[in-house]
């Protein structure tokens, strides 16, 4: 990497060493999040910077950024079309069965069904990199977006809503039509902008008015999102503050829980992802790591616990020159994977640690996501 390759990435990797530091020098988490959040000049400086890096820099080097890219597409036509997910159905339910256990949902549509067209949902886009995949359909969202295809959203703030159609229409609210009246479908309901709270839009031509007066760059036909209004920020004042749970076959996590400055922040992030996939949905992580593939071996194996207790199982793991590359699949049977995560994390407790692990609170891994940058050593 050239010199100001190196400088853009100095940019990226000091604002996530200046949040982790802040957090463990005992700076409260959540307003922590906040200030960094209100900070506009400082997210559109590292928004500008990892775009510059993605599409410039990294991109002559297929090792650093295409291959991030080209792996979870790749993993994501593995599962969906090349038989993954029949497969690993078939042994969860071979699972279920000696541990004499029923699953969490009864529809069997969720068990084999491939989508026609995938739905992604990309946390951290940035610049939207999976768009160029015609058989998927991205909904990209980032804090500070690098281009107009990306969504604001502040993926911690998000609310996921996991209403079903009826308590959507409110359970009587007088002032809100019937269902099987609404001029706009279901899933073409947006709500917003309000500074202190979202309301209901049910006619076109209101949705068309938000549009044109928002400026907003999402359509009505956008399923299951919610618009809200940041007062407080100069700049791409609407923001995603909803989407609808059980409603994404992919979520994709590229380099993000590295930005997110606490271990509980980033589990958050993972049980968020949980509840906006579907039953069999799958979450992909790529997290950055140039050393050996067992260097940090111990971090990735609680990875894998942590999201068991959630109702993840890793079905995908692959260490690359650059990067690790995860796959967790959304479960039929929550307390299957939950077993494995115990028995899983008493065993480890029976094992040798290494020291520089000697902070971790083992009793805690249940909500606790922890990356290799946070046993570094603060100048």
């Amino acid at each position: 990497m050239n010199k100001e390759g190196k400088r853009l990435a100095e940019i990226v990797k000091d604002t996530h060493k200046r949040l982790r530091k802040r957090y463990k020098q005992g700076e409260d988490e959540i307003q922590l999040w906040k200030d960094h959040t209100l900070h506009e000049n400082e997210l559109q400086k590292y928004a500008s910077a990892m775009h510059e890096l993605a599409t410039t820099h990294w991109q002559a080097n297929q090792q650093m950024n295409t291959s991030r890219v080209s792996w979870v597409y790749s993993a994501i036509k593995q599962y969906f079309y090349e038989g993954e997910l029949q497969r690993i159905t078939e042994k969860e339910e071979r699972k279920m069965k000696h541990l004499n256990l029923e699953a969490d949902y009864h529809d069997n549509t969720f068990r084999y069904k491939n989508p026609s067209k995938i739905r992604v949902l990309d946390v951290g886009s940035c610049y939207n990199p999976f768009s160029v995949y015609s058989d998927l359909e991205v909904t990209a969202i980032d804090l500070c977006p690098a281009m107009e295809s990306v969504m604001q959203c502040d993926f911690l703030t998000l609310q996921v809503n996991t209403r079903t159609k009826h308590d959507f229409l409110g359970n009587g609210t007088d002032n809100l039509t019937p269902s099987d009246k609404l001029d706009v479908p279901q899933e073409k309901i947006l709500a917003g902008p309000g500074s202190e709270q979202d309301f209901l839009i049910n006619d076109t031509e209101k949705c068309r008015n938000l549009e044109e007066n928002a400026k907003i760059h999402t359509k009505c036909t956008e399923k299951g999102i919610v618009l809200g209004e940041n007062p407080e920020s100069p700049h791409s004042r609407v923001f995603v503050s909803e989407l609808e749970g059980s409603s994404f076959d992919v979520v994709i996590f590229c380099l993000l829980l590295e930005y997110i400055p606490s271990p509980n922040q980033r589990f958050q992030c993972c049980r968020k992802a949980y509840n906006l996939l579907k039953p069999n949905g799958i979450l992909c992580i790529i997290t950055p790591d140039s050393k050996h593939q067992n260097a940090n071996v111990h971090i990735y194996k609680l990875w894998k616990i942590t999201l068991a207790y959630l109702g993840f199982s890793r079905v995908k793991y692959e260490k690359k020159t650059h990067f690790h590359g995860m796959v967790f699949r959304k479960g039929l049977c929550k307390k299957a994977w939950q077993l494995d995560a115990e028995k899983e994390i008493q065993a480890i407790k029976k094992t040798h640690i290494k020291s520089k692990y000697e902070s971790i609170d083992y009793e805690k891994v249940s909500t606790n996501v922890y990356i290799p940058q946070d046993f570094q050593e603060f100048s």
